[in-house]
């Protein structure tokens, strides 16, 4: 054993490493950008991936390039395009967000959130929450359940609004197939996340911010985060393996207990299906010393592939707040197309569709919106009159939006006015008298 050392010196030894990137789509990359200058140009399975307008792609002349097929198709992404069109095939989900207002139809989960939210803000108490006869845990835990399209990440997204206004520190780690395998990968996100560490250009710097966040009694542990935060910082003697795994453990809940002393913090695990065994194991001790809201979402497990036991200490708990996402009322349903349309009334022909074909299913809602948007079967217009055409008078709502039935090619068809000025136009089965 040596006596531990100055914070200067750790930040002496900190070595910086460079690395590279090879590969087929690197390469690829590269020539792009040499041989299309000042353009946004990839290949067609990109432009595929992107779900973004095929209208907005325009074919490149083709030049041969070394180390890329001849066979190989290349486009260029043209933004200014969308301009000089009438309606937007694509409503990026963001921006439905940010100008649509609250979510739609999730009142009562809502309410349940911000009751444990307020457990949060409530000064701490030693006691924690007693979650069996042998144990205490100090941490607030929620999981939410339902199958794929039900909306888990957007009233995460909420929820995350929500207490971000309340001056909760809010940080998120999203977990896939391929990282189901990856040790530590979930806890890795929340750390990078909690200390902004993508922001950090090396090892160097990614060092400095850790070395300035802890105590000096705790400087000499550094070391134990060397492989999980790609940093380099020496240490002083060689651990066995199991002490390693011990001392690393705590390392992480010090780092969680002392940020959510600093601040209150809720943490969001999306997918949380997809978790490693590993970062179940750590999130289980974090729970119980750190004082923090935790929030995760999961589908539901089928019988053939029960949850690992280390999950189901946590999502099976008596401390967990289970909460059940159903299908969305009809109602609802049609509130959630006007968002998305951005106007204030439907079409009858449009709502017995959604009510027919969506189930309830938000996630069906937008992808039927989004399809009839794209095949030009729903139509945005952004001309208040048009007077090329006989129509009716307009029906005047209580709101003072304005609903014009019209005629074109001896069939009705219904105009309706949204906010900012927009119509959306639809086949009119019948007229409304």
């Amino acid at each position: 054993y040596q006596e531990p050392r100055s914070k200067q010196w750790y930040q002496r030894r900190v070595r910086g490493h460079e690395y590279g990137v090879i590969g087929k789509s690197v390469n690829l990359a590269a020539r792009l950008m040499s041989n299309y200058p000042k353009r946004i140009a990839c290949d067609d399975t990109t432009r595929t991936l992107s779900n973004l307008d095929p209208q907005d792609f325009l074919k490149l002349a083709y030049i041969k390039m070394k180390g890329v097929p001849s066979n190989n198709v290349h486009y260029e992404y043209k933004i200014d395009r969308r301009k000089d069109r009438l309606f937007s095939t694509f409503i990026p989900p963001q921006q439905i967000e940010d100008d649509g207002g609250k979510i739609i139809g999730r009142v009562e989960e809502m309410k349940i959130f911000e009751q444990e939210l307020a457990k949060l803000l409530e000064p701490e108490i030693d006691d924690g929450i007693q979650s069996s006869s042998t144990e205490q845990v100090k941490s607030i835990v929620m999981k939410i359940e339902s199958a794929t399209g039900m909306g888990k990440t957007r009233l995460l997204q909420e929820m995350k609004n929500v207490a971000e206004k309340k001056k909760v520190r809010v940080i998120f780690a999203a977990a896939g197939a391929v990282e189901h395998a990856t040790p530590h990968f979930a806890i890795k996100a929340l750390l990078v996340q909690m200390f902004r560490l993508m922001e950090c250009c090396s090892a160097t710097d990614r060092a400095d911010v850790i070395i300035k966040f802890v105590e000096e009694d705790m400087i000499k542990e550094i070391y134990l985060l060397n492989e999980l935060l790609k940093i380099h910082v020496g240490y002083v003697k060689r651990a066995r393996e199991k002490d390693k795994k011990k001392k690393l453990t705590n390392m992480i809940c010090y780092l969680f207990e002392k940020a959510a002393k600093e601040q209150r913090t809720m943490i969001i695990l999306d997918d949380a299906q997809w978790i490693d065994k590993d970062s179940w194991i750590m999130l289980y001790e974090i729970i119980k010393r750190c004082r923090a809201l935790i929030v995760c979402s999961t589908r539901p497990f089928p019988a053939a592939q029960p949850p690992m036991e280390e999950a189901k200490r946590i999502l099976n708990a008596p401390f967990t707040k289970d909460i059940h996402l159903s299908s969305l009322k009809p109602d609802d349903m049609v509130m959630l197309a006007c968002q998305l349309i951005k106007v204030t009334r439907l079409p009858i022909q449009l709502i017995n569709i959604l009510r027919t074909r969506s189930h309830g299913v938000p996630l069906y809602a937008e992808q039927l919106v989004s399809t009839m948007l794209q095949f030009k079967v729903l139509q945005v217009h952004t001309e208040k009159q048009r007077h090329d055409i006989n129509r009716t008078g307009p029906l005047v709502t209580d709101t003072g939006w304005t609903m014009l039935f019209t005629r074109e090619s001896s069939s009705w068809m219904v105009e309706v006015t949204g906010w900012s000025g927009c119509v959306l136009k639809f086949p009119a089965l019948c007229r409304a008298e």
